[in-house]
Protein backbone atom coordinates (compact mmCIF):
# COMPACT_ATOMS: atom_id res chain seq x y z
CA UNK A 1 0.00 0.00 0.00
CA UNK A 2 2.76 2.42 0.95
CA UNK A 3 4.81 1.46 -2.12
CA UNK A 4 1.80 2.02 -4.39
CA UNK A 5 1.21 5.45 -2.81
CA UNK A 6 4.91 6.33 -3.15
CA UNK A 7 4.90 5.27 -6.80
CA UNK A 8 1.88 7.49 -7.48
CA UNK A 9 3.56 10.49 -5.85
CA UNK A 10 6.83 9.74 -7.62
CA UNK A 11 5.16 9.57 -11.04
CA UNK A 12 3.24 12.79 -10.42
CA UNK A 13 6.41 14.50 -9.21
CA UNK A 14 8.38 13.33 -12.25
CA UNK A 15 5.65 14.48 -14.60
CA UNK A 16 5.41 17.85 -12.87
CA UNK A 17 9.19 18.24 -13.00
CA UNK A 18 9.19 17.37 -16.69
CA UNK A 19 6.41 19.89 -17.34
CA UNK A 20 8.32 22.53 -15.40
CA UNK A 21 11.50 21.99 -17.41
CA UNK A 22 9.53 21.99 -20.66
CA UNK A 23 7.82 25.26 -19.71
CA UNK A 24 11.15 26.91 -18.91
CA UNK A 25 12.65 25.63 -22.17
CA UNK A 26 9.70 26.87 -24.25
CA UNK A 27 9.52 30.20 -22.43
CA UNK A 28 13.25 30.77 -22.84
CA UNK A 29 13.22 29.96 -26.53
CA UNK A 30 10.10 31.97 -27.44
CA UNK A 31 11.97 34.97 -28.82
CA UNK A 32 14.44 32.95 -30.91
CA UNK A 33 11.80 30.60 -32.33
CA UNK A 34 9.43 33.46 -33.11
CA UNK A 35 12.13 35.46 -34.87
CA UNK A 36 13.29 32.44 -36.86
CA UNK A 37 9.76 31.45 -37.84
CA UNK A 38 8.68 34.99 -38.78
CA UNK A 39 11.72 35.57 -40.99
CA UNK A 40 11.16 32.30 -42.83
CA UNK A 41 7.40 32.34 -43.41
CA UNK A 42 6.33 35.89 -42.58
CA UNK A 43 4.85 37.58 -39.53
CA UNK A 44 1.17 36.88 -40.19
CA UNK A 45 1.76 33.25 -41.15
CA UNK A 46 3.98 32.71 -38.11
CA UNK A 47 1.33 34.08 -35.76
CA UNK A 48 -1.38 32.02 -37.44
CA UNK A 49 0.67 28.83 -37.33
CA UNK A 50 1.64 29.29 -33.68
CA UNK A 51 -1.96 29.80 -32.61
CA UNK A 52 -3.29 27.04 -34.87
CA UNK A 53 -0.85 24.53 -33.41
CA UNK A 54 -1.45 25.61 -29.81
CA UNK A 55 -5.22 25.62 -30.33
CA UNK A 56 -5.17 22.10 -31.75
CA UNK A 57 -3.05 20.86 -28.84
CA UNK A 58 -5.39 22.49 -26.31
CA UNK A 59 -8.47 21.00 -27.97
CA UNK A 60 -6.84 17.56 -27.96
CA UNK A 61 -6.06 17.88 -24.27
CA UNK A 62 -9.63 18.88 -23.47
CA UNK A 63 -10.99 16.08 -25.66
CA UNK A 64 -8.93 13.50 -23.76
CA UNK A 65 -9.50 14.76 -20.20
CA UNK A 66 -13.03 15.09 -18.85
CA UNK A 67 -11.62 16.47 -15.61
CA UNK A 68 -10.12 19.46 -17.45
CA UNK A 69 -13.48 20.18 -19.10
CA UNK A 70 -15.20 20.16 -15.70
CA UNK A 71 -12.60 22.53 -14.27
CA UNK A 72 -13.00 24.96 -17.17
CA UNK A 73 -16.80 24.90 -16.91
CA UNK A 74 -16.57 25.98 -13.26
CA UNK A 75 -14.83 29.24 -14.20
CA UNK A 76 -16.95 32.29 -14.99
CA UNK A 77 -17.31 33.09 -18.69
CA UNK A 78 -16.16 36.68 -18.10
CA UNK A 79 -12.92 35.36 -16.55
CA UNK A 80 -12.25 32.97 -19.44
CA UNK A 81 -12.94 35.56 -22.13
CA UNK A 82 -11.11 38.36 -20.32
CA UNK A 83 -7.96 36.34 -19.68
CA UNK A 84 -8.11 34.76 -23.11
CA UNK A 85 -8.36 38.11 -24.88
CA UNK A 86 -5.58 39.65 -22.79
CA UNK A 87 -3.21 36.70 -23.25
CA UNK A 88 -3.92 36.32 -26.95
CA UNK A 89 -3.48 40.02 -27.65
CA UNK A 90 -0.24 40.08 -25.62
CA UNK A 91 1.20 37.13 -27.55
CA UNK A 92 0.07 38.49 -30.93
CA UNK A 93 1.64 41.86 -30.20
CA UNK A 94 4.86 40.14 -29.11
CA UNK A 95 4.97 38.00 -32.27
CA UNK A 96 4.29 41.02 -34.49
CA UNK A 97 6.89 43.13 -32.68
CA UNK A 98 9.55 40.44 -33.02
CA UNK A 99 8.67 39.78 -36.64
CA UNK A 100 8.71 43.47 -37.57
CA UNK A 101 11.98 44.28 -35.74
CA UNK A 102 14.58 45.72 -38.08
CA UNK A 103 17.69 44.43 -36.35
CA UNK A 104 18.95 41.89 -33.87
CA UNK A 105 19.39 44.73 -31.37
CA UNK A 106 15.67 45.44 -31.44
CA UNK A 107 14.90 41.73 -30.98
CA UNK A 108 17.18 41.66 -27.93
CA UNK A 109 15.43 44.72 -26.50
CA UNK A 110 12.02 43.12 -27.07
CA UNK A 111 13.20 39.95 -25.35
CA UNK A 112 14.49 41.94 -22.40
CA UNK A 113 11.21 43.79 -21.99
CA UNK A 114 9.26 40.55 -22.44
CA UNK A 115 11.19 38.74 -19.71
CA UNK A 116 11.36 41.67 -17.29
CA UNK A 117 7.77 42.95 -17.32
CA UNK A 118 6.59 40.70 -14.43
CA UNK A 119 9.39 41.93 -12.19
CA UNK A 120 8.88 45.54 -13.26
CA UNK A 121 5.15 45.24 -12.54
CA UNK A 122 5.91 44.22 -8.97
CA UNK A 123 8.52 46.93 -8.47
CA UNK A 124 6.33 49.67 -9.94
CA UNK A 125 3.34 48.57 -7.85
CA UNK A 126 5.46 48.92 -4.71
CA UNK A 127 6.62 52.39 -5.75
CA UNK A 128 3.33 53.73 -7.14
CA UNK A 129 1.08 52.35 -4.41
CA UNK A 130 3.45 53.33 -1.57
CA UNK A 131 3.53 49.78 -0.24
CA UNK A 132 6.25 48.77 2.15
CA UNK A 133 7.56 45.43 0.92
CA UNK A 134 7.80 42.77 3.60
CA UNK A 135 8.70 39.83 1.37
CA UNK A 136 11.77 41.34 -0.31
CA UNK A 137 13.90 41.65 2.88
CA UNK A 138 12.99 38.08 3.76
CA UNK A 139 14.08 36.79 0.34
CA UNK A 140 17.27 38.85 0.34
CA UNK A 141 17.99 37.80 3.90
CA UNK A 142 17.67 34.12 3.02
CA UNK A 143 19.85 34.49 -0.07
CA UNK A 144 22.67 36.20 1.80
CA UNK A 145 22.80 33.90 4.82
CA UNK A 146 25.48 31.28 5.27
CA UNK A 147 24.33 27.67 4.61
CA UNK A 148 24.99 26.74 8.25
CA UNK A 149 22.36 29.33 9.29
CA UNK A 150 19.60 28.13 6.91
CA UNK A 151 17.55 26.37 9.58
CA UNK A 152 17.49 29.29 11.99
CA UNK A 153 14.29 31.32 12.28
CA UNK A 154 14.52 34.95 11.18
CA UNK A 155 12.40 37.57 12.87
CA UNK A 156 12.02 41.05 11.46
Amino acid sequence: MVLKYYYKISCNTRYATFCGFAAILLWGSTIALTRNLSTQIGVMTAAASVYSLSGILALLQFAISTEKRKQIRQLPLFYILGCGILFTSYMLMLIFAIGLANSKQQVLELGLVNYLWPVLTLLFSVVLLNITPKVIPLILGNLTRHPSQQNQIITY
